[in-house]
């Protein structure tokens, strides 16, 4: 008779993938100490592809943009790799290991660009449960959290939310998979627990749109400067 297999978890390095872009002068090159917005992408895509999200928002042209790969790449349609946050399995050991890669890559970027005038998180789909996590459980104040397209992460709705910061949080009114009541759920979730929320809601589906880059970039404008943006 043999004994029953039992399962073991162990920890490995493993490298993970992020882009950097970093803001010019044209007199004096690139600019140290800009505002930067770090980005999560959803699943089954690239750090491209929410760094092209990003270049897209006319407010952020003067900022630091990041945007981090998850760490669980796979083969996409027509062969390309492409990459996940996490799965079911082993989920707290793969939130652990996540919230340490987040941490490693920001605290690198801002080695390269310099101490940033604010930090704000953007997460789009699966990206914005690593995105809310980043910023209620990392090491490190943001001054903005943006989400679109994705609920808050359950194990958040039962700890404290002291260090969260503002919020942008948006759907699509026809999304089926972030949908009205949830969202409706986690507005009352965070009202609850006193988090300063704006909502939105923009046309189309689950899916990234000039409008939502258009309400990203009035978030972070009023950020970096909210006397400015009380005089509009």
């Amino acid at each position: 008779m043999s004994i029953p297999a039992r399962e073991h978890a162990i920890v490995t390095p493993v490298h993970g993938r992020y882009l950097v872009r970093v803001p010019e002068s044209p007199v004096s090159g690139p600019l140290r100490n800009a505002p930067m917005a770090v980005g999560f992408h959803g699943y089954g895509e690239t750090a491209e592809d929410q760094l092209a999200r990003l270049e897209a928002v006319p407010e952020l042209a003067g900022w630091t943009l990041v945007s981090i790969q998850g760490l669980h790449r796979f083969y996409g349609r027509g062969g390309a790799v492409v990459s996940s946050w996490m799965t079911s399995q082993h989920r707290e050991d793969a939130i652990e290991d996540n919230l340490r890669y987040v941490r490693s890559v920001v605290t690198e970027a801002i080695h390269q660009a310099g101490e940033p005038q604010a930090l704000v998180y953007v997460g789009y789909s699966q990206g914005v449960a690593m995105a809310w996590r980043a910023a209620i459980l990392g090491a490190r104040r943001i001054d903005g959290l943006a989400v679109f397209g994705g609920d808050v992460p359950p194990e958040l709705g039962v700890r404290p939310l002291t260090q969260c910061p503002p919020v942008l949080i948006g759907r699509g009114k026809e999304d089926t998979r972030y949908s009205s009541a949830q969202f409706r759920a986690d507005l009352d979730m965070l009202a609850g627990r006193y988090v300063a929320v704006e909502p939105y809601e923009v046309g189309g589906g689950h899916a990234w749109s000039e409008a939502v880059g258009h309400e990203i970039g009035g978030f972070v404008a009023r950020l970096v400067n909210p006397s400015a943006a009380a005089r509009l």
